[in-house]
């Protein structure tokens, strides 16, 4: 089987996004990456090629004989994305390939891998439990652990101080106690960490407030404080948004 990945150099750039979080980001208008500076801008896949799907990224049908899949969504989800120069992908089809840290987009019945080169620096997509909600990843934050600078994390709180979450998938292998022999799956994990912007430190922490008081010890009384007057349980995910809320106050 061959694996020539076929270059484009039509993508379409749209409008200035209006989400905050980008900053001053230039309109692109409706151009092609290649008259935009990328001269290798994606490759794409041939939704034919149904094995070995590893190598290729992409995810069809089965994933090697892997179950589960390493995708965000199973399925497309319109959003935009940010590339180097601040230049916008805006309303296009998209989806997140965890397992290999990829972004994927859908164009003219085509599923394409975005290229190192162009250098993504975010990317979002609507919430499929709510539409009015925008899911923001970004990368370009410093190592920490087995992570890099190339690092998407899901910018739950993004503030002085931010809350990230990093989703992983491992492939691991398991004896099938029913059908006899072994069998491999995806395992989905998630990790959290605090990123302080003013110093430009990023730390993991446990869903904890000893955890998150040992990395914010300037906010140790006040995570406390704020935990017993609002009754917060950080077990639950909407508990530590609000409390990075009154964190940031």
């Amino acid at each position: 089987m061959k694996y020539i990945l076929s270059t484009i150099i039509f993508f379409a750039l749209h409008a200035t996004c209006s989400c905050q979080s980008t900053g001053n980001i230039s309109a692109a208008g409706s151009s092609s990456l290649l008259s935009s500076g990328f001269s290798r801008p994606a490759t794409m896949i041939d939704p034919s090629w149904r094995t070995e799907t590893i190598q290729n990224g992409a995810n069809w049908n089965t994933f090697n004989g892997i179950r589960g899949n390493p995708f965000y969504n199973d399925s497309w989800q319109k959003g935009y994305v940010v590339l180097q120069g601040n230049r916008v992908a805006k309303d296009v089809l998209l989806n997140f390939n965890i397992y290999k840290n990829q972004v994927y987009y859908w164009y003219d019945s085509q599923a394409y891998v975005l290229d190192e080169s162009a250098q993504v620096k975010e990317f979002a997509f609507r919430d499929k439990e709510d539409s009015d909600k925008m899911i923001v990843f970004r990368s370009g934050y410093p190592p920490v652990g087995n992570n890099t600078k190339g690092t998407f994390y899901e910018i739950v709180v993004d503030n002085k101080i931010s809350l990230f979450k990093h989703y992983t998938k491992t492939i691991v292998q398991h004896l099938n106690t029913m059908m006899g022999g072994t069998e491999k799956e995806f395992f989905d994990d998630a990790a959290w960490y605090v990123y302080d912007n003013t110093n430009q430190k990023i730390i993991a922490v446990k869903k904890n407030k000893n955890s998150l008081g040992e990395a914010l010890p300037a906010y140790k009384e006040k995570i406390q404080v704020t935990i017993r007057q609002k009754k917060l349980d950080l077990k639950h995910s909407k508990d530590w948004i609000l409390l990075f809320e009154e964190l940031n106050k």
